[in-house]
């Protein structure tokens, strides 16, 4: 998605919304911490929500991660299963398919704290291999394609929306850290009930993802020309392969295993949370209740298998829309800032210009979301 602005104006997008989200992870860190019922219950993030900023509050969070959820479901298994369909003889549906059995294996567990120990594995091992991958790529770095700059309204260029919608939208996506922090925040405090650990790992956490974005855009965009970038449909380790060889698919296949594979779980987790939340009221019996929990992601893997035999996907697309609903929480909390964590760790005038700096993008978004860049 960035490609089609160019790797400098790319990392200028990836380090402004990244520090944004670091205060924000921050934030919500921060009330974790201080919200008993996430240290000794099974209780998501809507409720929390709720509790800080009042109902409607609860109520707009939880339709906005229920849509993020669920884009976020489509988005993972068309990356993971096209890229590994590219790598493999084994076809995408069949990887959606199994993708979605993980996913109902670890969703049907009693405690996340297998998935909270692997996500330390796995994270290791995909800084690792972004690494190595991202040295593969620079020794094939391009001085044009490292000056390629395409900003629209600059330079005499047209204004494409089009543009704005990818790169700001899958930015904000890839920040997605705030729902996994609610799967792993009940474990670590437990351990440190204090708060100040949860704090400090997650804003770390996110400063480290925002310096190996950076560094994989760079050495990606300077390998690959923005045009053969722009028009792929999956992820960028598919024209990554196709120029590197067997070297780039063996560790490009190991790291969409290890990384997509998990952060699908996380997503999977949410959604599975959340639909179990707005269920609890209703008197249904136990026998049903557990397979009415898995419906929405059994909906989203037989919509994702029709979207790959009708062969009408994009990975970057459905990423961008995600990023979207990220704004829409701070509109929602604006007028409960006073009941928030926001106090505590930073200044009224501080939440006012984040609020501001989201709702443009947002408005752009919501507006042109709908065309298809070509």
């Amino acid at each position: 998605a960035l490609a089609r602005i160019g790797p400098r104006a790319g990392v200028g997008v990836l380090v402004l919304l990244g520090l944004v989200n670091v205060l924000t992870i921050a934030w919500i860190a921060e009330a974790f911490g201080r919200t008993g019922s996430i240290r000794y219950g099974r209780v998501f993030m809507s409720r929390i929500v709720t509790e800080y900023l009042g109902r409607s509050s609860g109520i707009a969070r939880s339709v906005a991660t229920l849509v993020y959820c669920v884009l976020a479901l489509f988005a993972y298994y068309l990356g993971f299963s096209t890229t590994l369909a590219a790598s493999t003889p084994i076809p995408a549906w069949v990887w959606v398919a199994l993708l979605f059995l993980v996913n109902v294996y670890y969703v049907r567990r009693k405690t996340i704290s297998a998935t909270v120990a692997s996500a330390l594995v796995v994270g290791a091992a995909s800084i690792v291999l972004i690494l190595l991958l991202s040295l593969l790529a620079f020794t094939q770095a391009r001085a044009a394609n490292l000056a390629y700059v395409a900003l629209p309204g600059v330079g005499g260029r047209p204004f494409d929306s089009t543009l704005l919608q990818l790169a700001i939208g899958v930015v904000l996506t890839v920040y997605s850290g705030h729902l996994a922090l609610g799967n792993c925040a009940q474990v670590t405090l437990r351990r440190d009930p204090s708060g100040r650990a949860l704090i400090r790992g997650a804003s770390t956490a996110l400063l480290a993802s925002i310096v190996l974005f950076c560094i994989w855009v760079v050495a990606v965009n300077g390998a690959i020309a923005p045009e053969t970038l722009a028009r792929e449909t999956g992820t960028a380790l598919v024209p990554l392969a196709a120029q590197f060889g067997t070297p780039v698919r063996i560790l490009g296949t190991i790291y969409v295993l290890l990384a997509i594979g998990l952060i699908s779980v996380h997503a999977a987790l949410n959604l599975f949370g959340l639909t179990r939340e707005v269920l609890s009221p209703l008197r249904i019996s136990e026998r049903w209740r557990p397979l009415l929990h898995l419906v929405p992601m059994t909906v989203i893997v037989l919509l994702t298998e029709w979207m790959l035999i009708s062969q009408w996907s994009s990975f970057a697309q459905i990423t961008s829309l995600r990023g979207a609903l990220a704004p829409p929480v701070l509109v929602s909390a604006r007028r409960h800032r006073k009941h928030g964590p926001v106090r505590v760790v930073a200044t009224g005038w501080l939440y006012q210009a984040l609020y501001r700096l989201g709702m443009p993008p947002f408005g752009l978004h919501r507006l042109y979301y709908g065309r298809v860049p070509e």
